[in-house]
């Protein structure tokens, strides 16, 4: 059977159309990327943005921890010290050894004063060194 090429004549586009039309294409395409991008920078922008500010708020916090640790770090050296005072324990010395009049006391009872500790060490004929 031959096939006669005016047939296909109608439906058949030329190649300047069929040119035309992939270029159309390609056009919607990159805008349709252009726009893509620039919700992409906005983005960028907004995170960047939020990012700053929970660094700032960071570094803030980061302060405020720093200042709450020496605060308690002191309120606990202080709690010490009072507890040595109330109970007639060892003198704020920063590690040396306390000085040989100074003596600690095991109290059973109840805390006594530093004066009663050493006096009952003393009329015992115990040695004043730290038990």
């Amino acid at each position: 059977m031959i096939i006669e090429d005016d047939s296909f004549a109608l439906g058949m586009p030329t190649p300047v159309q069929m040119l035309r039309q992939h270029a159309r294409l390609v056009e919607a395409e990159c805008e349709q990327l252009r726009h893509e991008l620039d919700r992409a920078r906005d983005n960028i922008e907004k995170l960047v943005a939020i990012h700053q500010a929970q660094a700032a708020e960071i570094t803030k916090l980061n302060v405020r921890i720093e200042r709450m640790t020496w605060e308690l770090s002191d309120a606990l050296v202080e709690n010490t010290e009072l507890k040595n005072r109330h109970i007639g324990g060892c003198p704020a010395t920063w590690g040396a050894m306390p000085s040989k009049g100074y003596a600690q006391c095991s109290v059973r009872a109840g805390p006594p004063s530093d004066r009663s500790c050493r006096s009952n060490l003393r009329s015992a004929g115990g040695s004043l060194d730290a038990e």
